[in-house]
């Protein structure tokens, strides 16, 4: 043979048994394992960094909620009591126009027994004069001796009929006087009364309505009230799943040296935990573990390759 002639190392021949097959199928499945871990990491980065802007508005959204609510709240509260206070106004408005009204009614029965007295009065001067006809006719009846008596009995008559007429026109002109400045009184009365009335059942329609629009606010705010309820449990939620998260990720970064852990089984070291409260630390210390993970597992993948 020739002394020149090297034989090939064993590692630099052409792996034909199925141990090498093997060690192949499982060096290439290693990659794909790895590939597939960064890909995962990958994409659970990104969905972290989304969940993470999708916090932040709601949270945004929320805080704004929460202010938006505050002020509505409190400018209904302004509005509802001076609505309260515009009801009571209008109550004792209504009061007012109501002790009017009967005043006015008081005042028209006062006036109008008032023209029923002078009815009563012009009817007594009706009897006088009767009773005067009654006298003549009797005068014309008896028996006189001379002409001249029957003429100075008329005359005297005649004399006393005309007095008593001039008493008469002179108080039938104080009765229409008086009696058109009743019915003067009598329509203003009756006038101011029908615009008391009229005010007083356009009150009542104001009232009808203030009322409506003040349960319409109170439904507002009664809805405003459970919309802040529910916004807070979301917050609450949202609050205590990212702190279960945050002690998953914290237990973890514990025991790396581990490929599995049981959570329930792994004490936490309470004094390097953070406050319940801070969810904003709690989710960059959530994104800074995973992109060290994420490295680790980089440097894993290169050294291996």
């Amino acid at each position: 043979m020739n002394k020149d002639f090297r034989s090939k190392p064993e590692w630099d021949s052409v792996p034909n048994t199925i141990k090498s097959r093997l060690v192949q199928d499982y060096t290439a499945l290693d990659k794909v394992q790895k590939s597939l871990e960064n890909k995962k990491l990958d994409k659970n980065k990104v969905l972290l960094h989304d969940k993470w802007e999708d916090i932040e508005r709601k949270k945004q959204n929320l805080k704004e909620s929460f202010i938006t609510s505050a002020k509505t709240v409190k400018a209904n509260q302004a509005y509802i009591l001076s609505i309260a206070e515009k009801i009571d106004e209008h109550r004792k408005l209504q009061d007012n126009l109501d002790s009017q009204i009967k005043d006015l009614r008081f005042q028209k029965e006062y006036i109008t027994n008032i023209i029923n007295d002078m009815k009563n009065f012009v009817d007594k001067y009706h009897i006088y004069e009767e009773f005067l006809e009654k006298v003549v006719e009797a005068e014309m009846n008896s028996g006189y001796n001379s002409v001249g008596a029957i003429l100075n009995r008329f005359e005297s008559l005649e004399n006393v009929k005309k007095e008593l007429m001039q008493r008469m026109k002179e108080t039938l002109e104080k009765i229409n006087k008086v009696k058109q400045e009743i019915t003067k009184i009598t329509e203003d009365k009756s006038n101011l009364l029908h615009t008391l009335e009229n005010k007083a059942s356009n009150l009542q329609i104001k009232i009808k309505e203030i009322k409506e629009r003040r349960r319409i606010w109170e439904l507002i705010v009664k809805r405003l009230k459970i919309l802040i309820i529910k916004k807070m449990e979301e917050s609450e939620a949202f609050k205590l799943g990212c702190w279960d998260l945050y002690k998953t990720v914290f237990i973890r970064k514990q025991n790396t040296a581990k490929r599995k852990i049981d959570i329930q089984k792994v004490s936490i070291n309470e004094t390097n935990l953070l406050s319940i409260d801070d969810t904003k630390s709690q989710l960059e210390f959530i994104q800074k573990s995973i992109e060290f993970y994420k490295e680790v597992l980089s440097i894993a993948s290169h050294k291996n390759n």
